[in-house]
């Protein structure tokens, strides 16, 4: 008697425990099926909706209104590398050797003996003052010497004077004031200043020209009323 009232117990336990079970099953099945059921123990959130601006409206006069300016993303300029150009390196100047042509020679110079074997010594005609006789400045004239090729005065030759009026020879050795070779021409009785008037040449014993004409200017003052010219051989 009692294993049967056991039993019936089990049996009612097995049929209770099955028939939650089917509930359970079914809740979960709704749950899925509608998850915003009101018996769903954890409803999934709803978002909040949205919130709408007013529509815009003519502001009344005196009334603010605030607007809201739309912010637009400005692009920035995009930075564009520019390669600058690489320095040119400039090339060394090399330096050269200039050659210079070797100097010509310096030409030997040569000397053109005068045509005739007298020339005259020096700058000559020299002006100087008269110291040859006693007339000092009241006179004036020409006067010097004649030299051979080893400096001894040279006698008997005669050196021959025109111009001015006057033509005239005076030899050599016949006025030893100058030297033992010395001549002289009286020109005037006090200095003056001629040009181009007065010559003189050498001749030798025979009266042949052995120099050239030599032109003697005078001059106007008592420090230069002898006009000095001497002869020399050059050949």
């Amino acid at each position: 008697m009692r294993r049967k009232g056991a039993e019936g117990l089990f049996n009612v336990l097995t049929i209770v425990l099955l028939g939650l079970t089917c509930l359970l099953v079914a809740f979960y099945a709704i749950v899925l099926v509608n998850p915003s059921a009101p018996f769903n123990p954890l409803p999934p959130r709803t978002p909040a909706p949205a919130a709408q601006l007013p529509p815009a409206t003519t502001p009344a006069s005196g009334t603010a209104t605030l607007t809201l300016a739309a912010v637009t993303d400005t692009p920035r300029p995009t930075e564009t590398a520019t390669a600058s150009p690489e320095p040119t390196a400039s090339p060394t100047p090399v330096a050269t050797l200039a050659v210079i042509a070797p100097a010509s020679p310096l030409p030997t110079p040569t000397y053109t003996l005068s045509p005739f074997p007298f020339t005259v010594q020096g700058d000559a005609p020299i002006p100087i003052q008269n110291s040859f006789n006693l007339s000092g400045c009241k006179w004036m004239g020409i006067g010097g010497q004649v030299f051979d090729l080893n400096g001894r005065p040279i006698t008997a030759y005669s050196v021959h004077l025109e111009g001015g009026g006057l033509n005239a020879d005076s030899l050599t050795g016949s006025k030893p004031q100058y030297g033992p070779g010395g001549y002289e021409f009286k020109l005037a009785d006090a200095p003056k200043q001629t040009s181009g008037v007065y010559r003189i040449q050498l001749r030798d014993a025979q009266l042949t020209p052995v120099s050239d004409w030599i032109a003697v200017n005078t001059f106007g003052d008592c420090a230069r009323n002898v006009l000095l010219v001497n002869f020399v051989q050059n050949h």
